[in-house]
């Protein structure tokens, strides 16, 4: 199956939690011969001023020399001395600018944020750069935390709720699982196990095992009061895992704002793939 994406847009604002993001994507670039977009936006610095131009003539020679100096960085690594990477300066808000940028180049199909690490998750997830990007991009949204030990991918574990698109994105989650040697894991979270639970369960399964001819699929049900309970106690039973989930706007957006921050632990420990549904 050919991967999934053949462009990679990485923003980068040169620190740390940028850096774990970056040894993320090259690495992904390397599996999937994919080129990666390194850009960093620059914000007006304030509208009447009137040096305005100067200091912004100032931030991109500075913001050039930084994204050169990563790119020379990065191809002096042996292993990443072959990848097409291209620098860019956006203008303007960064989420703006982004969407901006993948509306423009159609070659973009991924795009990789990093998020800032294990306080205020909630805050980071939704209400930020990130979760806006998560809402509004026309292509995947991939977040990578700030923590260790990521690599290498042991597993990929996708969250449905049996909704219209989610066959579609199983058969992405399948593209790069095999980009990582990956094991694919399909959980369904149930606040109980009755009848209609257990149908629905097996009859996604026999469809998904029909559809996708991909013999090595797991599904596994879980019981929970909530969602993240339910998909945390599925991560800490398998570790090295990517958590894939299909982004149905008002569903996703429902589900994080009724959460509690202590539910989002999962989140800070494991990158988070959004493929679009809507």
């Amino acid at each position: 199956m050919a991967p999934p994406f053949k462009q990679i847009l990485l923003p980068t604002d040169f620190s740390d939690y940028s850096q774990k993001a970056l040894e993320f994507t090259l690495d992904l670039a390397t599996r999937s011969n994919a080129k990666i977009i390194l850009a960093h936006s620059i914000e007006d610095p304030y509208d009447f001023a009137p040096l305005k131009e100067d200091i912004k003539s100032r931030a991109t020679r500075k913001v050039k020399l930084l994204l050169q100096d990563l790119k020379e960085q990065i191809g002096q690594q042996k292993e990443y001395q072959k990848l097409d990477i291209e620098t860019l300066i956006l203008s303007g808000r960064i989420v703006t600018s982004l969407l901006d940028e993948v509306n423009s180049n159609p070659g973009i199909e991924l795009i990789v944020m990093g998020t800032k690490g294990t306080s205020g998750i909630k805050k980071i997830l939704f209400g930020s750069n990130t979760s806006e990007l998560i809402l509004h991009a026309d292509v995947p949204v991939f977040a990578i935390p700030n923590s260790e030990d990521l690599l290498p991918v042991a597993n990929i574990v996708y969250a449905t709720n049996y909704q219209s698109n989610d066959l579609d994105s199983l058969r992405q989650v399948i593209s790069w699982a095999e980009l990582y040697d990956a094991s694919v894991h399909v959980v369904h979270v149930t606040k109980e196990l009755d009848l209609e639970a257990d149908i629905k369960f097996r009859g996604f399964r026999e469809l998904c095992k029909e559809e996708l001819n991909q013999p090595d699929l797991h599904f596994d049900l879980m019981v929970e009061e909530n969602f993240h309970a339910g998909i945390t106690t599925y991560l800490e039973q398998h570790p090295k895992s990517i958590l894939a989930m299909t982004r149905y706007t008002d569903e996703l957006t429902a589900l994080f704002a009724k959460s509690h921050s202590r539910d989002f632990s999962c989140y800070t420990k494991v990158p988070l793939l959004v493929l679009i549904g809507d």
